[in-house]
């Protein structure tokens, strides 16, 4: 378990500077989170306004919905967490953070696993299709378990000091399995988006589909970010537990705070491209009624001349 550097060594001036403008970027990407968390509570009731359907919280619990929004709320406690450990006298205190950061990076974890999957699962099917159902057992049921057990293996190695090693072992082992899991699921998910994509420039006829391509570009940019973290990962611990290694580990949880601000921004852009594909079919829906009633000799006014003539009407 890692401790803040004033409670095990002196510290210079400008190191308690820097460690100040850590937290401060923590505490700044709290506040940013919570303002997401509210875009989001604003922007699903709009949503499902614009499409015609009901507001209701079944229709908003999308597991889309669901899964973004544990994302934000893991990243929200465990920046808060890291803020305030370093802000405080009492090792009882930053060890019981340390925990309950990790459960929050739990939750992020899976979630953000979860979420990708179900975004890329689609897209698997048209590229990789033999690949599914294994596919689907790793990411729904064997990572979120793999998670689960680290952070049960954390909490009882600080409650049962006697076990502490043995289970530190342990969980580092599973740590580093869970890290080349990350890593594999990142790289297959961005090669099945370039893949898809190449596909798709180049027979057009079949695979161009403007929502898929939306989740194309959006999906590798959230894989970028998440291989960038897991690469800042690797080098901090390469520091050890002094002040670099803390730098580099606000790198890490600011890729994965820029990933949520992609996936916001994909949802945005997922439900532009919805409307506009209603506007679309609404179009040719009437230009279909124009084209029939004009075969069965019905007159069917333009709209251009609709509107001149209809005046105080419109």
């Amino acid at each position: 378990m890692d401790s803040p550097a004033f409670l095990t060594a002196k510290i210079t001036e400008d190191e308690i500077h820097l460690y100040t403008i850590i937290c401060g970027a923590y505490g700044t990407m709290v506040v940013l989170s919570l303002v997401m968390l509210v875009f989001l509570a604003l922007f699903l009731p709009y949503e499902l306004k614009s499409m015609s359907v009901p507001v209701t919280g079944k229709n908003m619990a999308t597991p889309f919905n669901i899964l973004i929004v544990l994302t934000i709320l893991g990243n929200t406690g465990l920046f808060t967490c890291q803020a305030w450990k370093w802000k405080t006298h009492s090792m009882h205190t930053f060890q019981m953070l340390n925990l309950v950061s990790g459960a929050f990076s739990m939750i992020t974890f899976i979630s953000a696993v979860l979420y990708n999957w179900l975004r890329v699962y689609p897209i698997v099917e048209i590229v990789y299709p033999r690949l599914t159902p294994f596919l689907r057992i790793l990411g729904t049921v064997l990572y979120p378990l793999l998670v689960v057990t680290i952070e049960v293996l954390e909490i009882v190695a600080v409650l049962s000091p006697s076990l502490f090693n043995k289970l530190i072992f342990i969980d580092m082992i599973l740590g580093l399995i869970n890290g080349i899991v990350l890593v594999l699921f990142d790289l297959f998910t961005l090669g099945v988006y370039v893949a898809y994509m190449h596909a798709a420039r180049r027979e057009k006829s079949d695979l161009d589909r403007s929502r898929l391509n939306i989740i194309c570009l959006y999906g590798t940019l959230v894989c970028c970010l998440l291989l960038t973290g897991m690469c800042l990962f690797t080098v901090a611990t390469s520091f050890g537990l002094g002040l670099r290694f803390h730098v580099m580990f606000l790198g890490v949880h600011s890729c994965s705070f820029l990933g949520t601000v992609v996936l916001c921004a994909m949802k945005v852009a997922l439900h532009r491209d919805k409307v506009a594909e209603k506007e679309k079919r609404v179009l040719r829906s009437i230009e279909a009624k124009e084209k029939t009633g004009g075969a069965d000799g019905s007159t069917i006014m333009p709209i251009s001349r609709g509107v001149s003539g209809c005046g105080a009407n419109v």
